[in-house]
């Protein structure tokens, strides 16, 4: 059975608020602009599948606002304490904060099949407290042409540490 309620008691077109409810749960429901008693084609749809499967197919843009602040969570069910946070600012600007409520292992990992590309219109800073590690077949700084500034810079302000620090295993090749 497909039931339709509104938060006023009003039924159909009168509704205020309307939701679907299946008492058996195997059911599936398309929303969309209905042509012919099915789904438009080129229309955007909803579709909540019988599996738990929530598909967002838009025409546009998907928008997600939330009227009462400004944090976005992601988290898994059953686990309100461990999740994503997604802070948008008064400019646009975002800031992505896992939490893990009972240790420091929140990690965020970027798995691309492709390039990871970083476009900023400023400077693009790495913050860590510890190493930063990078593991591959090798490191290349790479300055354009008309760049105007030193490829390399080593900024090295730890009075009592050194600043270049080459720790090499190659026996058969220079440094």
């Amino acid at each position: 059975d497909l039931i339709l309620r509104s938060s006023e008691g009003g039924t159909g077109s009168s509704a205020t608020a309307v939701y679907f409810k299946t008492t058996d749960n195997k059911a599936s429901l398309e929303i969309g602009n209905v042509l012919g008693g099915g789904v438009e084609a080129g229309s955007s749809v909803i579709t909540v599948q019988n599996s738990g499967v929530l598909n967002l197919n838009p025409l546009g843009g998907v928008w997600c606002r939330s009227l009462t602040g400004t944090a976005f969570n992601w988290g898994k069910t059953g686990n309100d304490d461990d999740y994503l946070n997604l802070s948008i600012g008064t400019h646009g600007d975002a800031k992505f904060t896992t939490i893990d409520d009972a240790a420091t292992a929140a990690h965020i990992e970027l798995e691309a099949d492709g390039n990871i590309i970083l476009d900023s219109a400023g400077t693009t800073d790495i913050e860590s407290v510890g190493l930063i590690k990078t593991t591959g077949a090798g490191v290349e700084i790479e300055n354009g042409s008309s760049a105007g500034a030193a490829a390399l810079l080593i900024d090295n302000d730890d009075v009592d540490q050194i600043a270049l620090d080459i720790d090499a295993a190659n026996t058969t090749a220079n440094i």
